[in-house]
């Protein structure tokens, strides 16, 4: 079980409050982002987010900040199983940090986000990532640049301002954006290791203009798979999507950017280049808002020579797809009593237990799925296993047919979900509809 890991790391997950433990706890994350404990980290995640959001308000603060770098390592390893709030204060307050980061690749990581979530939903996420960078004040350089005769701090949101004041707001291919570093002022005064953080930076902001429903998208990219027998629920596959879904897996990943034409870059489905730096070497710390200890380093990525297909369930293959959910009607939501005490009770969760977790439909999300955490182990096959029994559950049963009917009708779920209840037949709201994508995403 994962908590015989954390022990084996002095954690204790009812006891984190405990003086000297945070020390483990940055180890254990450190760890956690060399070998990809995903499952430890969420456990441990919500755990840590509970216990500081649950505080004295006089003392969030103080707390917070005791906890936040631990819990930002944590957050990384998680980010593509986490409801869209945390994942969105991550790419506010992080993104640069984590950009390159040696061991896991944030534009997988965010891919496999978007790839989890329903294909109609994944433009409004794309828009609040826009909108989110644009409050990022991380520092990319040390020179303050210059925006229409103002000085400002080199922060992610004053890039993306100049950026826009010099090629324009919308969407910019690679033709300008490369014409933006090479002939703006401000960029000059970059060192290389800087300028490549505000290509990635800016290459990624260009590719959340690009709806998941057009070819070139980062969520419609054939990405390397990064972990060998995953599978990830892809509705694009019924919508006719241009490719199939690459989670974010074990590593060392070789890290590849879509569609990147700049000198020396990796092409896709290309090997990367060998590499220039030895593993751990640091970037200057200064130009990327780290700190000079950080073990975060931007060195280049393993080479890989061979890339492993990725599995991903057809929805309209799965036989769950075609089972009518058996629920009682829609009105009579009762608190119905279940123990995930083993793998095989997954598949009797139900709207009605669903419901009665919490009102907030993502903090029932996140209480099932911290269940399941605890009940699957290491092993694959035992993730292949919950995988299985969850997909035959009433709620997933339920959430497949409301997709689906919305793929075929070109309906919004908000609509099918009002259609469904009016007939007083089981339904979804779009809120519980999202929050089942976040249970989802963890298979």
């Amino acid at each position: 079980m994962s908590t015989s890991l954390l022990k084996s790391y002095q954690i204790d997950l009812d006891k984190l409050d405990t003086p000297g433990i945070l020390a483990s706890i940055d180890k254990f994350a450190d760890d956690a982002i060399k070998h990809n404990y995903v499952k430890e980290s969420y456990e441990l995640f919500i755990r840590l987010k509970k216990m500081v959001d649950g505080k004295d308000p006089s003392k969030v603060s103080t707390q917070a900040q005791k906890y936040q770098p631990a819990l930002a390592k944590l957050t990384l390893v998680v980010l593509h199983a986490l409801a869209d709030g945390d994942f969105l204060d991550f790419i506010r307050d992080y993104f640069v940090k984590y950009l390159d980061n040696e061991y896991i690749d944030l534009f997988a990581r965010v891919r496999t986000k978007l790839v989890g979530t329903p294909i109609e939903l994944r433009d409004d996420l794309k828009k609040k990532i826009i909108e989110i960078l644009k409050q990022n004040r991380e520092r990319i350089g040390q020179t303050e640049i210059n925006i229409g005769g103002k000085n400002k701090s080199p922060s992610v949101r004053n890039w993306l301002a100049s950026y826009e004041n010099f090629a324009g707001v919308g969407y910019h291919d690679k033709i300008q954006l490369l014409k933006y570093l090479s002939q703006n002022p401000n960029c000059q005064k970059l060192s290389k290791s800087a300028k490549d953080h505000l290509h990635d930076l800016l290459y990624f902001y260009d590719l959340m203009r690009i709806s998941s429903w057009e070819v070139g998208a980062l969520d419609n990219y054939g990405l390397e798979a990064v972990s060998p027998g995953a599978y990830t629920l892809d509705f694009s596959v019924a919508a006719g999507s241009a490719s199939p879904a690459s989670p974010a897996g074990s590593k060392p990943v070789t890290k590849v950017k879509p569609g990147s034409s700049q000198p020396g870059r990796k092409q896709p489905g290309t090997p990367a280049p060998p590499p220039t730096t030895s593993p751990g070497t640091k970037s200057p710390a200064s130009e990327v808002g780290q700190s000079p200890t950080s073990p975060l380093a931007r060195p280049q990525p393993p080479t890989s020579s061979a890339s492993k297909s990725t599995n991903v369930v057809n929805l309209k293959q799965t036989g769950a797809a075609k089972a009518s959910p058996l629920q009682p009607p829609a009105t009579a939501v009762v608190k119905e009593k279940l123990h995930l005490d083993s793998i095989p009770s997954i598949s009797k969760i139900s709207i009605q237990y669903f419901r009665g977790l919490a009102s907030d439909p993502y903090q029932a999300a996140e209480e099932i799925k911290a269940e399941i955490f605890k009940l699957i182990g290491a092993s694959p096959l035992e993730k292949g296993e919950a995988k299985q029994h969850w997909q035959q559950s009433p709620l997933y049963r339920l959430y497949i047919d409301m997709g689906e009917e919305s793929m075929k009708t070109k309906k919004p779920i908000k609509e099918i979900s009002q259609t469904k209840k009016n007939s007083d037949r089981p339904y979804l709201t779009e809120a519980e509809f999202k929050a089942i994508v976040e249970i989802s995403r963890m298979f």
